[in-house]
């Protein structure tokens, strides 16, 4: 279940959202089938995300984090949205490379993103980034659903 991925993601991270007076915003699909995979490595890749949310929006005076999960053309969406900085366009195509990061040495190995797109691969779907300087960026993970569990009301 993503929706509970994202409840066990947010035991672990939630409280340094909060400390840092976060604010998050989650719409998860209670009728939202059930994903063939790990549930940790999802939870892995929620975190890197919301890592990633946490830091963009540091220093905004609009500090928020939008969670969504949907189902759409017969896969489940998971949906990370900031209210952060952005990404320039020319680094939106380069987030998932490894070692590619746009922070401080300090604050990032620049793998999390990698990382996350290798795992959101080896489950059969596809990470997506989109962003534009001063604007925020959405993270979009799209999973095929369980092979017995594609009922459901498309968004």
């Amino acid at each position: 279940s993503l929706n509970d991925a994202v409840q066990a993601s947010l035991r672990l991270i939630g409280t340094q959202l909060a400390s840092r007076k976060i604010e998050l915003h989650l719409a998860l699909d209670e009728a939202l089938p059930d994903v063939e995979g790990h549930p940790r490595q999802m939870e892995q890749v929620l975190i890197n995300l919301l890592a990633n949310g946490r830091d963009a929006v540091e220093g905004q005076a609009e500090k928020k984090i939008w969670i969504a999960t949907y189902k759409r053309d017969g896969q489940a969406v998971l949906e990370v949205r900031d209210s952060g900085c952005g990404i320039e366009a020319a680094d939106v195509a380069r987030v998932f490379d490894p070692f590619f990061t746009t922070k401080g040495a300090e604050q990032g190995t620049g793998l999390g993103l990698s990382i996350s797109h290798a795992i959101v691969r080896e489950h059969g779907g596809e990470i997506r980034c989109e962003s534009r300087a001063g604007a925020g960026a959405v993270f979009r993970v799209e999973l095929p659903l369980g092979s017995d569990l594609s009922e459901g009301v498309d968004r």
